[in-house]
């Protein structure tokens, strides 16, 4: 009896240990399979990454699809923090450039509303996303609107001057042109704990406004020139697009402030006022020429396949990150940026 029990228990672990083998096998073969996927659909990808269309609503809220040889407008969300997110350099240039193929290819694409809501960002994805959109227009003749409604505060006034005309609701806030970074000193709080930094440098002023030392006199003047350049940019660009506006009024009068919709059209900032976003995108297709049934349509890579291989996933990349959403300030710290924070 003895000898019966432990035959059962032996042939009870064999198949414990079969099974465990079989399901570890199909799973590292999924796993396999992933990488190679991932392979392909990752940030180090050897094709390019599929775009999935979003039906937007027209001018009269329709959101019927139409013929594949209709004229399309092309909708770009400048929305949230600038260089953060969706709202890259890279991630506009790839929808500007996937909108001339695939099933919107043909010349198809025959206007562009940005709408607009947004307190800026980083300087350099603000400056990239501006010249991408100038780019776009001028190599297809298309026009491009702007329809703000929140908030169009410094980067997202520098992406605005690429349009041809700014259309805003009466509630939005509109201005902010000005040049903002912030450094941290942190001397104090290591030697209340008792750390000591060491940083090592080769080049002179290479470790300007180093935070784990004591500043020395003169080293904000660099910054300051630095934040000067891109302030005379980003006046430049303003003053170039919104004629209304000239550099003497804008840096001794207007500064940084941001207006609320009605008198930001009285000073020049926006086109119209009161509008909602059907009026600016009926204006823009009598702009474009657009006579005939049209579709508005939006880029999104967040399929299936972009958020199983995309670049982010923690999986692919090996790490899990663990941070805390609605402080883009602390991600932005140290970086010049045409960013409005009241």
């Amino acid at each position: 009896m003895k000898f019966v029990q432990e035959s059962l228990i032996a042939s009870a672990l064999r198949s414990f240990f079969v099974c465990f083998c079989a399901v570890l096998g199909i799973s590292l073969s999924f796993l396999v399979i992933l990488l190679f996927m991932g392979g392909l659909f990752s940030g180090q990808k050897l094709i390019e990454p599929q775009f999935d269309l979003r039906v937007e609503a027209n001018s009269q809220g329709s959101t019927e699809i139409v013929s594949s040889t209709k004229p399309v407008v092309l909708q770009l969300a400048i929305e949230n923090v600038i260089g953060m997110g969706k709202l890259t350099q890279e991630n506009v240039t790839r929808n500007l450039n996937a909108s001339r193929s695939g099933p919107l290819k043909e010349d198809r694409v025959k206007a562009i509303l940005l709408t607009i809501n947004s307190p800026g960002g980083a300087v350099f994805d603000a400056d990239s996303i501006y010249q991408a959109i100038l780019e776009y227009k001028s190599r297809y003749k298309v026009p491009v609107y702007a329809y703000v409604d929140g908030l169009c505060a410094s980067g997202g006034m520098y992406i605005a001057c690429a349009a041809d005309k700014i259309y805003a609701s009466d509630v939005s806030l509109i201005g902010s042109v000005g040049v903002i970074s912030e450094h941290y000193n942190v001397v104090d709080l290591l030697k209340k704990v008792g750390v000591t930094a060491l940083t090592l440098t080769s080049g002179k002023y290479k470790d300007d406004l180093n935070p784990t030392r004591v500043w020395e006199p003169g080293e904000e003047e660099r910054w300051k020139a630095i934040s000067a350049y891109y302030y005379d940019r980003f006046v430049g660009i303003v003053t170039k697009a919104r004629s209304k506006i000239t550099k003497e009024m804008l840096v001794n009068e207007y500064g940084a402030q941001v207006f609320p919709a009605p008198l930001a059209l009285e000073k020049g900032y926006i086109d119209y006022t009161g509008a909602s976003r059907a009026d600016a995108l009926n204006a823009l297709i009598k702009a474009a020429g657009i006579t005939e049934e049209y579709q508005v349509v939006s880029m999104h890579e967040d399929g299936l396949f972009g958020g199983l291989f995309g670049k982010d996933n923690a999986l692919l990349k090996g790490q899990i990150v663990h941070r805390i959403e609605g402080f883009p300030e602390a991600e932005l710290a140290n970086k010049p940026l045409y960013f409005y924070t009241p």
